[in-house]
């Protein structure tokens, strides 16, 4: 499977994940993670589980933190061998940059990104590196066409950056970053006439409204439809 990501930790890279004796012991990652400033560290918050599901809401703070540099970039990680990741950036409107990466075994990714991002978003999932992902309504129409979905991240990039790996599935919501709470699927069913989504397949894709429907005949398929789901919102 291709590396789509910057360099990790030396953790992860000399084999993060938890003996399998000790699978039995470990407990789920769940609950509101406060994000640090973690100055000379490679991430500013760091999670790892063997088997556990992994089930967060990433609290970017409100303000730059004390001794935190002005063009800081967050960056976050998150990894786990066969447990499921569901991950909400919860990032104030005042919209300082992160840099999310996910490396996943089997593990079925879920991830709420905020509503005024602008940036790259990079993954590969399923069997045999298969880069396809599911997105929500209010993704397509609230994200996408901010986003360049699978091209090359320049290295000079220091803005927004979203970017799985796994061989289980990808699906990609919102984070509505003034009501400071996911996507409500009621309300993007009044506004859509439905509860469907879009599959993104291919490479080098930047999706806009005004672009969507030649970039259908290029990959896109917009017939698939993902079952939404209720959300328990008391992170």
């Amino acid at each position: 499977m291709p590396l789509l990501f910057e360099r990790v930790s030396s953790r992860q890279s000399t084999g993060s994940f938890k003996s399998r004796s000790s699978i039995s012991n470990e407990e789920p990652l769940t609950g509101t993670q406060k994000i640090p400033y973690r100055p000379g560290e490679d991430w500013d918050y760091d999670a790892f589980t063997e088997a556990a599901p992994i089930d967060v809401t990433l609290a970017m703070p409100p303000h730059r933190p004390r001794h935190q540099p002005e063009h800081h970039r967050t960056s976050m990680l998150l990894s786990s061998e066969s447990g499921p990741i569901r991950a909400k950036v919860a990032r104030h409107c005042l919209n300082r940059p992160f840099n999310l990466q996910v490396v996943a075994g089997t593990s079925d990714v879920t991830l709420w990104i905020p509503s005024n991002f602008k940036g790259f978003v990079t993954y590969v999932a399923g069997d045999k590196g298969r880069k396809s992902a599911s997105f929500s309504p209010a993704f397509v129409d609230c994200i996408l066409p901010h986003a360049f979905i699978n091209r090359p991240v320049p290295k000079s990039w220091a803005g927004d950056r979203v970017a799985v790996q796994t061989t289980g599935s990808v699906t990609f919501r919102v984070w509505d970053v003034f009501a400071k709470a996911p996507e409500k699927t009621d309300v993007w069913r009044k506004v859509f006439g439905s509860s469907g989504g879009a599959t993104v397949m291919g490479d080098n894709r930047r999706a806009s409204t005004q672009s969507q429907k030649s970039q259908k005949d290029e990959g896109l398929n917009w017939d698939f439809l993902i079952e939404d789901e209720e959300y328990d919102d008391s992170d």
